[in-house]
This record gives structure tokens, C-alpha cells and sequence, in this order.
């Protein structure tokens, strides 16, 4: 498993094949996956609806916590 798929695997709920996913359509760091909207996550393979939204939501918390937003 390379370095990248494994930084991706520390998003809330990325699996490995989801990883392997992102990457092969272009997301090669968080910082792409976070720039995503939710509409164009869901044209990964492998990546449902609730899936885009909970890597949304896992952004958007993300953000929250560096900014120290409650």
C-alpha cells in the first residue's frame, strides 16, 4: 500500500479499495479530496451518496477543529 492510499485511509470511514479509488480518479492527496463537492466524490467508483457525505461531513469538521469552531 503506498503512502497516499494510507493518508487517505485516516478519513472517517475510507476503506482501501475507496483509497485506491481516489487516487485512480485523481484525488491523490487529502487536500484534492477535501476540495471535492459532494456531487463530484459520487462519480468515484465505489463512492455512494453517503459516502460523499460522510467525507464531507469528515471535512467539515475537520476545518471546524483546526479553526476551533464549536
Amino acid at each position: 500500500m503506498n503512502r497516499i492510499v494510507k493518508s487517505l485511509l485516516k478519513i472517517t470511514g475510507v476503506t482501501e479499495a475507496i483509497a485506491t479509488a481516489l487516487v485512480a480518479a485523481g484525488y491523490d492527496s487529502k487536500q484534492k479530496v477535501f476540495a471535492a463537492s459532494e456531487t463530484d466524490l459520487k462519480k468515484v467508483p465505489g463512492i455512494t451518496a453517503g459516502k460523499a457525505t460522510g467525507i464531507t461531513n469528515y471535512k467539515a469538521a475537520a476545518l471546524a477543529k483546526r479553526l476551533k469552531i464549536k
